[in-house]
């Protein structure tokens, strides 16, 4: 059991050291840069944080109930490959086409895409978490941080 826990953790465990490690090459470069990338640091740590707590909890809570030689869980079925390919399907044409399009159109349709990807089916919900995800992007990088967007063929 302690193993699954290990395994559970590892991804994240990466993903931190990585961001540590460019947090850390980051400090060498200027004041902005290291203002821009200093709270997604820290952020990232206390989603670790809330991460580790969450999986020990739940292997806390599910170790009593299994017996020692369990079978291993059953691997992912044939469907939730499929939507993981393409999910990272829609990553890749999201990259290739954002100079042509823009970001605010490609954000919002990867959005969309990806929702759907994931079962939601209300168009309500579609058109306005994607719109709103991208507004808000969009205000916070191009506006806030004065950090320019890819245009496409709209004119902001």
């Amino acid at each position: 059991m302690k193993s699954f826990l290990l395994k559970k953790m590892a991804l994240p465990t990466i993903v931190l050291l990585w961001a540590a490690s460019y947090y850390v090459e980051v400090m060498g470069y200027s004041v902005k840069n290291h203002r821009m990338i200093q709270p997604i640091f820290w952020v990232m740590v206390l989603l670790y944080i809330v991460n580790g707590i969450t999986d020990y909890r739940e292997w806390k809570r599910e170790a009593p109930d299994a017996p020692k030689d369990a079978a291993p869980q059953e691997k992912p079925d044939r469907r939730q490959a499929l939507r993981l390919a393409a999910i990272i399907g829609c990553m890749a044409g999201y990259v290739a086409v954002l100079d042509i399009i823009g970001f605010l159109p490609g954000t919002a349709v990867f959005i969309c895409a990806v929702l759907l990807l994931m079962g939601e089916r209300r168009w309500y919900r579609l058109a306005g978490i994607s719109i709103a995800f991208s507004a808000v992007i969009y205000l916070i990088f191009k506006v806030g941080l004065a950090i320019p967007l890819p245009k496409g063929f709209l004119p902001f």
